[in-house]
């Protein structure tokens, strides 16, 4: 059982140590950044994330699309438009700082 616990803490780390934000923002800028990132910032900011950016993935480490990083995207840019707030955002932080969407719940 042991050696259960210690694989599922290894080969999934996101699930560890994810945080969770649940004060609603608003959407204030969308970006790309190659085919392989996205990101936004919020009206409230973000000071728990390097230079107050949540990035979303778009594709895998192979290079592979990630349909989960597309949905994400697309939700924020729906967010965005509609003037909706995102009451709900699970992320990872990585070593640097950076936080990466894993995910979100508008209102």
């Amino acid at each position: 059982m042991k050696k259960l616990i210690c694989f599922m803490l290894l080969m999934f780390p996101s699930l560890v140590f994810a945080d969770q934000l649940l004060e609603a923002k608003t959407v204030k800028r969308i970006f790309s950044e190659s085919q392989s990132t996205a990101g936004f910032y919020t009206v409230e900011g973000l000071p728990q994330c390097k230079f107050q950016i949540m990035y979303i993935r778009l594709s895998n480490s192979d290079g592979t699309p990630k349909e989960s990083g597309r949905a994400q995207l697309s939700m924020v840019m729906a967010a965005k438009s509609a003037k909706w707030k995102i009451v709900r955002m699970d992320y990872t932080v990585d070593s640097g700082g950076s936080c990466r969407l894993t995910g979100l719940h508008t209102e």
